[in-house]
């Protein structure tokens, strides 16, 4: 059975590669293709990949049904490549997330599984108590990744400062990671001043000890001006990874962090090989990396995305590209094939 890019454990005890020497070549990528997804909705993205005792389990953004834009959909895989019919994980069930629940974010602490996801109620009935109609961060639980999850009763991050009608996005996109018995939860915000592009907005962490009560790092201040980011930890060079790509762009980007504060600033010429054959004007969006359930990996790994397979809105099916890092000192595709933990 072919399993996904990850190293050896004997890399484990690697020292941390200083950010300040980190070279243009430190990701190397290589596109692979659309994934197969029986009974594929009109779009797919927003994915979160979880590798467990040899199956990989997929939370993803697809199209809601009866009113909600969106629900979160769950789908199995043995090899990475050919997943099963995918069933609906999470969908629309208070008044915090009544058009949508999205960008789902799932990682294993404590031994449950805690699954962040964007929360709207933009214009549904009942109105959230708060009477706030924004994006926010929700929280489901489950004992197992295929579930049931159970919906927190509260919303667990949000921006009230925010406004709640207009055209700002606020706060969303959750991603989550697993370290030293601490979740570091990454999110976007952007506010009505965050204009400078490309992908306008910002992105904070906050720390939680029980995955529910959060605490800001950073003084509350952003850790990197963009948006729409998926983060995950190497243990080959104990730094933070992160995949950037947001809905009008065709470019997926990359950067690292050796304690999730300080980052590489937004560099276009740090991007990953994506979908050859995209149309011309398509987009490549909302990508995850490939983890363990604790949201790490070991030197190599998958970035999932939505990529464009028609010219318009929401035409997009997920695609995947392999990433090594530090391919000088941590490739490990000759020891045995497309497998490097396992």
């Amino acid at each position: 059975m072919m399993q996904f890019f990850f190293l050896v454990a004997l890399l484990a005890a690697v020292t941390a590669v200083p950010v300040d020497f980190i070279p243009d070549g430190f990701v190397q990528s290589s596109p692979i293709g659309f994934i197969n997804l029986n009974s594929a909705p009109p779009y797919e993205y927003g994915a979160t990949v979880s590798l467990v005792d040899g199956v990989y389990h997929m939370w993803y953004c697809s199209p809601g049904s009866g009113g909600p834009w969106d629900f979160i959909r769950y789908t199995t895989s043995n090899d990475g490549t050919n997943w099963a019919d995918p069933s609906i994980a999470l969908s629309s069930r208070n008044s915090y997330d009544a058009n949508s629940v999205c960008d789902p974010s799932v990682v294993q602490f404590h031994g449950v599984w805690f699954l962040y996801h964007t929360c709207i109620n933009q214009n549904g009935n009942p109105a959230p108590p708060d009477g706030y109609r924004n994006n926010r961060i929700c929280l489901a639980t489950a004992d197992a990744p295929q579930g049931p999850f159970r919906l927190a009763t509260l919303p667990i991050i949000q921006d009230l400062t925010c406004p709640s009608a207009g055209p700002a996005y606020c706060v969303g996109q959750p991603s989550a990671v697993a370290i030293n018995d601490t979740v570091y939860l990454f999110y976007t915000n952007v506010l009505p001043t965050d204009t400078i592009g490309p992908n306008n907005g910002q992105i904070y962490v906050q720390t939680s000890r029980d995955g529910v009560n959060f605490s800001p790092l950073n003084g509350g201040r952003p850790v990197l001006s963009q948006r729409d980011v998926d983060v995950k930890y190497d243990r080959a060079t104990n730094l933070f990874v992160l995949a950037q790509g947001d809905v009008g762009s065709d470019v997926i980007t990359w950067s690292v962090s050796s304690d999730g504060v300080e980052w590489l600033p937004y560099n276009v010429s740090h991007s990953i090989a994506t979908n050859p054959s995209l149309p011309r004007g398509g987009d490549n969006n909302n990508p995850g990396l490939l983890g363990l359930p604790d949201g790490t990996f070991s030197g190599m790994t998958s970035v999932l995305y939505g990529s464009s397979y028609a010219i318009g809105w929401g035409d997009w099916h997920l695609y995947r590209t392999n990433i090594i890092l530090n391919a000088t000192q941590n490739d490990c595709s000759r020891c045995v094939e497309n497998s490097c933990d396992y």
